[in-house]
């Protein structure tokens, strides 16, 4: 018995510089199903020449999995809508992001993507503060903005085959389960759910029990991304990125959580923290490996 989830390799692993080629090269020798890259670039890799295009990135990539005979992919990113009145340039957005989708799928089979909305703060609360940023400062006016921009995303998605993910993060409407929930609920699509990204709720300055965060998730949890931190009991709104075998979430049961409940989507391995993430993402998918693999033995025996 077997968990049998694809394992993606997070980009940020991998920003330091690597071309796409060496991505998808090192990815594939690792062990890695696949990696969730950006819709869009945050570094352009040494060697390789600035001012690509989203025809050229997505080239580029779909050489490197070839060659590598990696199969796996996800993208993650959305429009930034949330500080737009203009509805005009908000339907351009839309569109844009949707056109990324049609050319994605002419070169990948995707199953699911990341989709963030447009960060939403309250200047008048520290940034780290999650409990008053996201959610608890976004206006009705923001969320229908969303709402609308993303159901309009979501059915071109649908067509595609595509089922998109809110991540729970911080600064976004969609920062907790709760509140993820709302929003995939009032979009109202059958291929549109959440992303749960536990470590991410530790800015709320308390880590909500696990298992109601997965009920509150149910069946519309359609991705997972693994990362942990440290925290420090005076500083209950920071957090310090640590390695996924260490810090204060109990990865090992967030898994077992996950097989119970017979989650079949892909997880991704993120590199949260600075330093040689080359190291980091070899380190913790060995970890991730060790753990899922003992408890599949747990529960067969």
């Amino acid at each position: 018995m077997q968990m049998k989830n694809p394992i993606l390799m997070h980009i940020n692993c991998l920003e330091q510089g690597q071309s796409l080629e060496e991505i998808c090269r090192k990815v594939a020798a690792w062990g890695f199903d696949g990696a969730e890259f950006r819709m869009k670039r945050h570094k352009i890799g040494r060697n390789e020449a600035p001012g690509e295009t989203t025809d050229s990135y997505l080239d580029r990539i779909a050489r490197g999995m070839g060659k590598n005979n990696l199969r796996q992919i996800a993208f993650g990113g959305g429009p930034i809508l949330t500080d737009e009145p203009d509805s005009a340039k908000r339907r351009q957005q839309t569109d844009e992001c949707i056109k990324f989708y049609r050319a994605a799928a002419r070169r990948f089979r995707l199953s699911v993507c990341n989709v963030l909305a447009g960060t939403i703060y309250d200047s008048r609360s520290p940034a780290y503060h999650a409990d008053r940023q996201g959610a608890a400062a976004a206006t009705r006016e923001q969320f229908d903005w969303i709402v609308e921009s993303f159901r309009a995303i979501g059915e071109a998605a649908g067509e595609l085959g595509i089922r998109l993910a809110f991540e729970t993060h911080p600064g976004r409407y969609h920062d907790s389960a709760e509140a993820s929930r709302r929003l995939v609920e009032a979009i109202g699509l059958e291929n549109v759910g959440i992303n749960l990204d536990y470590a991410n709720l530790l800015g709320f300055g308390q880590l909500p029990p696990l298992e109601e965060v997965l009920n509150t998730c149910g069946d519309k949890l359609y991705y997972v991304h693994f990362k942990n931190a440290y925290t420090v009991a005076y500083l209950p709104y920071h957090h310090f990125p640590c390695p996924l075998a260490d810090g204060v979430i109990n990865t090992r049961e967030l898994l077992r959580q996950l097989k119970m409940r017979n989650y079949a989507g892909p997880v991704t391995i993120e590199a949260s923290r600075p330093g040689d993430r080359e190291w980091f993402a070899r380190q913790d998918l060995a970890y991730y490996r060790t753990i899922a693999t003992e408890i599949c033995k747990e529960m067969i025996s």
